[in-house]
């Protein structure tokens, strides 16, 4: 008995299989390309936000820091940390040229030491500053590079207080370090013309005069009557 084949049944031959194989790879590396890119930007977004969000923070840290303070020198680095070697009683803000951090160290009186943070923000040194704006305006300029990128804040803090106590912003014009203090005018625990064992026994107001009336060198200052004290 005799069959008749029906139809190619040839199989496929070698050019048609490395056709194939070619276009398969071709769209193997587009479709790699594309995830290549895509993690690569996704990863290098990542990194700009947070050097974003580093020199973001150190700002918003510094102004509310210093936005309230009574008392703002503008020193070199070198200066703040003599004087935080030398135990100053005072506050102090400072780039550290070398890693770029910003760094705080606030004097605690009660144990005679500094207490201290750190922010890492890779801030540029050779381009950042504090300047002196005016006597009650401090200007922050902070310029950070991360990946070739470079991020800057620039902008102009009021202290409010300087001027209420006619004080002005003391030291250099510009630099890298801040000494401060948000103590009263006087200094913390200024005795305001009481005796160091004195009690209140009252306090009256009259026409913006207080009486007991207190040293004039004081322009401002805080009353914590005791408990019950009746007011005149």
């Amino acid at each position: 008995m005799a069959y008749r084949l029906r139809g190619d049944r040839r199989g496929v031959t070698l050019v048609e299989m490395i056709v194939a194989m070619a276009i398969l790879m071709f769209v193997i590396a587009v479709v790699y390309a594309m995830l290549s890119y895509g993690n690569l930007t996704f990863a290098l977004g990542n990194k700009q936000y947070d050097s974003q969000s580093n020199v973001r923070l150190a700002s918003d840290f510094i102004a509310g820091e210093i936005r309230y303070a009574t008392a703002v020198t503008i020193v070199p680095v070198a200066t703040a940390q003599a004087e935080i070697a030398a135990s100053t009683q005072a506050s102090f803000l400072y780039v550290d040229p070398v890693s770029g951090n910003l760094r705080q160290s606030v004097y605690n009186s009660a144990a005679g030491d500094f207490t201290s943070r750190t922010f890492t923000a890779n801030i540029s040194s050779a381009v950042s500053s504090f300047t002196r704006v005016n006597d009650t305006t401090l200007g922050l300029h902070i310029v950070t590079t991360e990946n070739g990128q470079v991020y800057t804040v620039t902008t102009d803090i009021n202290l409010p207080n300087l001027g209420l106590n006619e004080e002005a912003i003391l030291g250099d014009n510009t630099g890298l370090a801040l000494r401060y203090s948000n103590d009263p005018p006087g200094g913390s625990g200024t005795n305001l013309g009481l005796s160091d064992d004195a009690s209140l026994g009252f306090l009256s107001v009259s026409f913006g005069v207080l009486n007991p009336t207190f040293s004039p060198a004081i322009k401002a200052y805080t009353v914590t009557l005791p408990p019950g004290t009746p007011a005149a």
